[in-house]
């Protein structure tokens, strides 16, 4: 079998391949084509390039360690902010009065902005 660099699935079909296998392999084979509505090298075709299209696709994107990073920082606010919502509901409950820095919400409430921009890709 030829190992070629790429697959150009353009080009007509002209290279072979040899497989042995038993008599009820080839049924099950035969009875899957006949289901899919394929001849059986149809459905060896399609189902040996199968794994070619996934491992592709599995290929991360440029920007996937950029958009790891918005998202971490993402996570964290979110925590954040659970947290700060746990207490006010906490002070609420016993009757307890929290100060809160608006400085601080304000600084909080920004960084989200420009994390959410930037996964959106606004980037601002």
């Amino acid at each position: 079998m030829k190992k070629s660099k790429e697959i150009d699935l353009s080009k007509g079909k002209t290279e072979r391949i040899e497989v042995r296998m038993s008599e009820r392999e080839l049924k099950i084979i035969d009875a899957s084509a006949k289901k899919m509505r394929m001849n059986r090298s149809e459905y060896l075709r399609t189902r040996g390039l199968k794994r070619v299209y996934k491992s592709i696709q599995a290929i991360p994107s440029p920007d996937y360690a950029n958009l790891m990073l918005n998202y971490r920082e993402l996570r964290a606010q979110g925590n954040n902010l659970n947290q700060m919502t746990k207490a006010v509901h906490l002070a609420k409950f016993t009757g307890q009065s929290i100060a809160i820095d608006k400085t601080v919400l304000q600084a909080a409430v920004e960084a989200n902005n420009r994390a959410t921009q930037a996964v959106l890709g606004i980037a601002g």
